[in-house]
């Protein structure tokens, strides 16, 4: 079961969580764009905490958290059965030349699922989000979409 962060109620109004969980997130959205790069493992330490990534969710708002928040995803639905091998091909290009492969599925004809997480360390970390965004902005551009 995964949990969607979007709608999270911690995130509106004036409780002390919100005004914490907002701040940390706009903070955190200056230090990462479409022209961040991801790390190698190695230079990582540890996958996220909970704490950690909770967050970070706000920057991918369409991506859904898993139970432990060891993995997101988040599924595309384009046109045609063409448009979501075309998903496949998109999200390989960028993920090899950062280093960082999700998982991939063809859930239906036209329907792909994509999974986050830094497999390495058993769990997101911030070369997760990085990639997550990426992942929207091209998709959300290239008109393969439904």
């Amino acid at each position: 079961t995964v949990m969607g962060w979007a709608g999270s109620s911690l995130l509106s109004g004036n409780s002390a969580i919100g005004m914490a969980l907002r701040t940390a997130s706009l903070a955190w959205r200056r230090f990462v764009s479409a022209s961040s790069k991801c790390v190698p493992c190695e230079g990582i330490g540890s996958a996220l905490s909970r704490e950690e990534v909770l967050p970070k969710m706000a920057l991918v708002p369409k991506w859904k958290l898993s139970e432990d928040a060891k993995t997101m995803a988040r599924e595309f639905e384009t046109k045609d059965f063409v448009s979501a091998l075309k998903v496949f091909e998109e999200i390989g290009k960028f993920a090899e030349a950062e280093g960082h492969h999700p998982d991939l599925h063809l859930t239906s004809y036209n329907k792909v699922n994509v999974e986050l997480s830094t497999h390495a360390l058993g769990g997101l970390t911030d070369n997760d989000f990085i990639l997550g965004l990426k992942i929207d902005i091209v998709l959300a551009s290239n008109g393969i979409l439904a």
